[in-house]
């Protein structure tokens, strides 16, 4: 016989506790949100950080109070925290072409400051019928609106000779010229013989009577070559050769420069004053050439009706 044995299990049961809600959690929280949402609306979107002033600094190439009420327009309302300068500073430059940077500072808790950085301009570079600007570091950093009172067509700049030709008359300076100070040599740009594609430059543009109150050099380059924004033109040396000619000239010879002119190179520079053409080597010290001039225009038999050549160092050719 078979004997079977059943053994059955025991399901045991347990009576969960009762499930108490912590509100004082929910509290807390609630007022940790509360808190963040508040500052949050605060500080971005409440009329106490809104921009309301705006205040500029006085400059001569825009109408400060014009400014001030575009700025006004444009930023009034804004948060302080929120607003754009970047795009603030486009929608001046499309009103006001003439702003070549802007420096903002915020006023806390909803003031605006705006100061305009003035041009560095150096040179007034006239190239294919256009006119452009140009810092002190020899690059294009503007343009011209309107063409300046169109000069007389300045001529070709002569070959250097050693020896005069026939109706070109040669002094020789004195070997006994006193010792003088040694200035740093100049160094000129390489002559222009790649071929620059013309690309729309963008802002600043100046208008022609703005760019005369700068009283800046002027400069016809005629070869034409055409310029970019934003690239170099010539060497700083090259402008400093030229305001120093500005400087010296009138100075020591009572002789004002015009404008100036160049060919194929910046090497060669051609001076057009109130008495003659002057025809420059600008690899070389500008003052020792001009005191070769002052030495020259002390001989009597010295009588200039077109140019003076000083480009051969320690002669004097003129015609």
């Amino acid at each position: 016989m078979f004997n079977f044995k059943i053994k059955l299990a025991r399901r045991e049961y347990h009576v969960s506790e009762p499930v108490h809600l912590h509100w004082k959690k929910f509290l807390i929280w609630g007022i940790v949100g509360f808190a963040a949402g508040f500052a949050l609306w605060f500080f971005l979107f409440s009329p106490t950080f809104a921009i309301k002033s705006v205040s500029v600094a006085s400059t001569n190439l825009v109408d400060a109070k014009e400014l001030q009420k575009f700025i006004l327009k444009e930023a009034k309302g804004k948060n302080y925290f929120l607003i754009s300068l970047n795009d603030l500073e486009n929608k001046i430059w499309a009103k006001f072409p003439k702003v070549a940077q802007i420096e903002f500072k915020k006023n806390f808790p909803s003031g605006l400051y705006a100061k305009l950085v003035p041009l560095d301009l150096a040179l007034l570079w006239q190239t294919g019928g256009l006119n452009y600007l140009l810092n002190s570091d020899g690059k294009v950093v503007g343009q011209i609106e309107a063409p300046p009172t169109p000069t007389a067509t300045p001529t070709a700049i002569p070959t250097a000779t050693v020896a005069p030709t026939q109706n070109e008359t040669q002094i020789s300076a004195p070997t006994e010229t006193p010792e003088q100070e040694e200035i740093p040599a100049v160094t000129a740009t390489s002559t222009f013989t790649s071929t620059i594609t013309p690309t729309p430059l963008p802002i600043p543009i100046i208008d022609a009577k703005t760019a005369a109150r700068l009283k800046i050099s002027q400069v016809t380059d005629e070869a034409n070559v055409p310029v970019e924004f934003g690239k170099r033109v010539v060497s700083p040396e090259f402008i400093k050769f030229i305001k120093r000619l500005n400087e010296i000239l009138p100075a020591r010879l009572k002789i004002n420069p015009s404008s100036y002119s160049i060919t194929e190179t910046t090497f060669d520079l051609k001076a057009n004053t109130d008495k003659w053409a002057i025809y420059f080597d600008t690899t070389r010290d500008a003052d020792a050439q001009v005191d070769v001039l002052g030495r020259a225009m002390q001989h009597p038999a010295f009588v200039v009706y077109e140019y003076v050549d000083l480009r051969v160092e320690g002669k004097v050719y003129y015609k």
